[in-house]
């Protein structure tokens, strides 16, 4: 199985010896792993260095860490499965109720894709903890540390977050319908983006380019999905203002449909090939 080449970014962190030559953390306990050589254990936790710095393929992995793995994804893919048919139920008894009312049905449908939506990141969040994490809680520690070590920096970030939460509550309070449309939609796009794209890294990983370029395709259709649906939300409000813009939710709405059928059937036909890839790699 062909092997693909190190990134350039992980290139540039070592020397011609194989030596780290940046601060470069531990993906496992956070240690700084400058002046290691690849080939080295770190010094603190014993995990390979070359993960850290290219990511060691699961094919030179332990056994039984790929065969967990392969049962996270077993899980994932039953909690997807589940949902995937509680919404195609919906969908069934909508069509049938709706049937030959073409904007009413349109209008029910991606309320039923919504409610799915909504749920979806249950199964994302468990896919995110015990199948695509490669970083441990130790490395964030690091290297938010490491971040705002100075002082100079924890008065920026105080600042910022100062920033922050001051543009929010302006926006809540004076644009409430839009941010908490924004905020549904963030809701569930983030986390199946953020477990889309962990499933693409862990499938370069296996190494499977197939895998991970299907991964890759529905991490982006996730985002476009989510475009379009706050539109839909935002257009439902405005429609009942501006008339005109009634032909255009329709179609929206019809598009966002289409695409989330789509996006629900191939994601659950990743998890399937993944969990198969995977179950593969762990014999």
């Amino acid at each position: 199985m062909k092997a693909a080449q190190p990134h350039a970014k992980a290139r540039a962190q070592v020397d011609t010896d194989d030596r780290v030559i940046s601060d470069l953390l531990c993906v496992k306990c956070g240690w700084n792993l400058r002046s290691y050589l690849v080939s080295d254990p770190c010094p603190t936790c014993g995990h390979p260095v070359s993960d850290s710095v290219y990511g060691d393929y699961l094919i030179h992995t332990d056994t039984a860490q790929v065969r967990r793995l392969a049962d996270a994804a077993r899980l994932v893919q039953f909690g997807a499965v589940l949902l995937g048919g509680l919404v195609l139920v919906m969908m069934l008894v909508t069509v049938k109720t709706r049937w030959g009312r073409g904007i009413a049905l349109a209008e029910d449908a991606f309320r039923v894709l919504l409610f799915g939506a909504m749920i979806a990141p249950v199964p994302a969040a468990v896919g995110m903890v015990m199948l695509t994490p490669r970083r441990t809680l130790a490395y964030y520690r690091a290297w938010f540390k490491r971040r705002y070590a100075s002082r100079a920096s924890r008065t920026l970030l105080g600042t910022d977050a100062i920033i922050v939460l001051t543009v929010l509550t302006a926006g809540f309070t004076l644009y409430a319908w839009v941010a908490t449309r924004l905020a549904m939609v963030l809701w569930f796009g983030i986390p199946l983006a953020m477990f889309f794209r962990g499933v693409e890294q862990l499938m370069r990983r296996l190494p499977s380019a197939s895998l991970a370029l299907f991964s890759r395709t529905i991490f982006v259709a996730t985002i476009i999905f989510s475009v379009f649906a706050f539109g839909v939300l935002l257009l439902e409000r405005i429609s009942t203002v501006e008339s005109g813009v009634e032909e255009l939710r329709i179609v929206m709405t019809a598009i966002c449909d289409l695409a989330g059928l789509v996006i629900g059937f191939g994601a659950v036909r990743l998890l399937v090939r993944v969990r198969a890839a995977l179950s593969s790699a762990a014999r």
